[in-house]
């Protein structure tokens, strides 16, 4: 079971230092939201778009 911990230590290590770099660079934080938040109003918009043409 130790195993575990130590793996669940390891991943959140991982993503703290991923956050932290993208967040230090102001292009990479531009990029990282470009990329999460365009698709994700695209994906809404064509929601909404599909349930107005019924």
């Amino acid at each position: 079971m130790e195993w575990l911990t130590t793996a669940l230590e390891t991943v959140s290590t991982l993503f703290t230092w991923i956050l932290n770099l993208i967040t230090s660079n102001p292009i990479l934080a531009v990029l990282f939201a470009a990329g999460t938040l365009v698709p994700a109003g695209i994906g809404i918009f064509s929601r909404i778009k599909k349930t107005a043409k019924r």
